[in-house]
């Protein structure tokens, strides 16, 4: 496919094609690109041109995209790779749309489960010592299939370079870091309770919300909770009493819907399983056990200690009777506890479009075609 005409300057790094222009700002621009070896959509982010003659805001930049690597979290968004000779960050790519575009969609008790999806993966980022800096209704998305997803970890909300100083733009900023720079988790707090703000009406946002909100976006950092821990807990109140409203008929929809989502059948086949990391001297390829499969992932046999809740992972897997391997990559979602056998769940990412539905003739078939 050629390069569509309105992508400028911008190269893609070899192996990418870049399909069309998918947002951008004043400090980076994405694109929407086919990586061409897996046939796969990712998003290519450049540092945007106005910054990339800046050496600090060049190193800035890749040095982002590098922490942003080690950030393990099913909602973290996940980095693929980094060019640092084209200036680009390769992410996976989210069919969805940010929350700025999500005003007025959500009831009160999504928007309640969205704030604390984001708390609980903030909350692995703070205990670190770090925080995000940077939460905007921009870098929270929500897919196809409703899950939350948080980029831009570690965008720092300000930066220089020699006379030059640049500020980002659109972000929620608390006051305290307006008057002196400070912060901490507090600050990011703060700026999800702004984010959140903008998701649901006045009128149609109920008191215990409300309230939470309210002290989400407290002008005295003290009185935004002891933690973000205890915030999503504070959320996570709001949204069972809003759940609790609902009518049971739209509970029992909702749960028959994420069964037929996440139906899997028994299968028992070898699979190459390689662990991704920030640093390329800690990959390893494991030969594993599938032991049951299903369109949204598999479930690994496996006693690898390094798979933690959050890795990415390449799979490769042959189906009996089909011709050619199924190539996906996932993320662990859950590890296995007894009495079940050692192992992670993992969901597919993606998966390349010929395994793809090598995958479907599979299931349709009941499993049948494939003997252990």
């Amino acid at each position: 496919m050629d390069a569509p005409a309105n992508t400028g300057d911008f190269r893609p790094p070899e192996g990418h094609t870049l399909r069309a222009r998918a947002g951008g700002s004043a400090r980076s621009v994405w694109f929407e690109a086919t990586q061409e070896r897996l046939g796969r959509t990712v998003a290519l982010k450049f540092l945007a041109p106005a910054l990339a003659s800046g050496a600090a805001f060049r190193a800035a930049f890749l040095g982002a995209g590098r922490q942003a690597a080690t950030m393990v979290h099913p909602s973290a968004l996940p980095i693929i790779n980094i060019y640092p000779n084209e200036l680009c960050i390769a992410v996976h790519w989210c069919r969805g749309r940010p929350l700025r575009e999500c005003g007025g969609i959500l009831s009160a008790h999504r928007v309640a489960a969205v704030g604390e999806t984001v708390l609980d993966c903030l909350s692995s980022l703070h205990a670190t010592g770090r925080c995000h800096g940077n939460l905007t209704g921009g870098n929270i998305f929500l897919d196809e299939e409703k899950k939350v997803w948080v980029d831009d970890f570690f965008q720092p909300p300000l930066m220089r370079d020699g006379t030059r100083v640049f500020r980002c733009e659109e972000t929620f900023f608390a006051p305290e870091f307006l008057q002196s720079g400070v912060q901490d988790w507090r600050t990011d707090v703060f700026a999800l309770g702004c984010v959140l703000d903008t998701l649901i009406g006045r009128e149609s946002r109920p008191r215990e919300l409300a309230g939470v909100l309210e002290a989400m976006r407290a002008l005295n950092p003290e009185r935004r909770g002891t933690s973000a821990a205890q915030v999503k807990d504070a959320l996570g109140r709001v949204r069972r009493l809003e759940e609790s409203r609902l009518p049971p008929t739209s509970t029992s929809v909702r749960r028959q819907r994420s069964q037929r989502r996440y139906r899997r059948i028994p299968a028992e086949f070898d699979v190459s399983l390689q662990r991704r990391s920030a640093s390329p001297g800690e990959t390893a390829v494991i030969l594993n056990k599938i032991r049951d499969i299903g369109e949204s992932g598999v479930f690994v046999e496996t006693e690898d200690p390094l798979l933690k809740i959050g890795s990415i992972v390449e799979l490769d897997f042959a189906l009996k009777g089909a011709e050619g391997n199924v190539h996906a990559f996932g993320i662990v979602r859950w590890r296995s506890e007894p009495p079940l056998p050692a192992g992670v769940g993992v969901q597919f990412l993606e998966v390349d479009q010929e395994g793809l539905q090598r995958l479907r003739d599979f299931l349709g078939s009941g499993g049948k075609s494939i003997q252990a």
